[in-house]
């Protein structure tokens, strides 16, 4: 396997190191997640450092609720407090989008 690196180490931004005198682990540029949908990545690179099981989950609140971000199906639904599905919730936003004069976030 050919790694190419244009830093004087491997592992990208979620390369960390062993501080020397106090051995802390130390991520240098701050930390970082690794993620990737292909199973065999996933193997590959779990023979190399032990991962913990840390799964990035990004929430928002308004209105004293909790909501899911990125926006997806359950966040329309829990929003509006809806059963829509896909198709129907396609349909729900474009009427919602053409109604809205002056859009503003949450």
């Amino acid at each position: 396997m050919l790694i190419i690196e244009k830093r004087d180490h491997i592992g990208g931004n979620c390369y960390s190191y062993d501080h020397p005198g106090t051995d802390i682990n130390v991520h240098q540029y701050g930390p970082h997640i690794f993620h990737t949908s292909s199973e065999n990545i996933w193997k590959y690179i779990n023979s190399f450092p032990d991962f913990n099981n840390y799964r990035h989950r990004v929430l928002t609140t308004t209105g004293g609720e909790i909501y899911s971000l990125p926006i997806n199906l359950a966040t329309i639904n829990k929003f509006y407090n809806l059963t829509l599905t896909p198709d129907e919730a396609a349909e729900f936003l474009k009427a919602k989008i053409s109604a809205m004069s002056s859009p503003k976030n949450l």
